[in-house]
């Protein structure tokens, strides 16, 4: 059970570090940590599905949940970047047209 308990533990802490790394916007990094944790949590599934409590299968969904929420964040972001750009292309536009109108 030991065993079991320390690769749940170091998939919530490859979780944590990923989650930082996309707040900090390290992509490239982050993309080959989320495939590792991946492959850890396949892993982890192959080893321990016989032997899985309750308590094991709830910190899983914890991570997947907490994942989902940081998408929703990232996902917000980006909206309010897409639609500031939207607004600074819109300004930039009306300037041009201010200085080409002849007063």
């Amino acid at each position: 059970m030991d065993n079991i308990e320390k690769d749940l533990r170091e998939i919530e802490k490859v979780s944590v570090e990923i989650s930082s790394l996309i707040k900090q916007g390290v992509k490239d990094f982050t993309i080959g940590r989320l495939e590792q944790r991946h492959e850890m949590i396949e892993n982890f599934f192959e080893q321990y599905a016989t032997v899985m409590t309750q308590n094991h299968q709830r910190r899983l969904e914890s991570i997947l949940a907490n994942d989902k929420n940081l998408q929703e964040h990232l996902d917000k972001e980006q909206h309010s970047f897409n639609k500031s750009n939207k607004a600074k292309s819109r300004l930039k536009i009306y300037n041009q047209n201010i200085s080409q109108t002849p007063f």
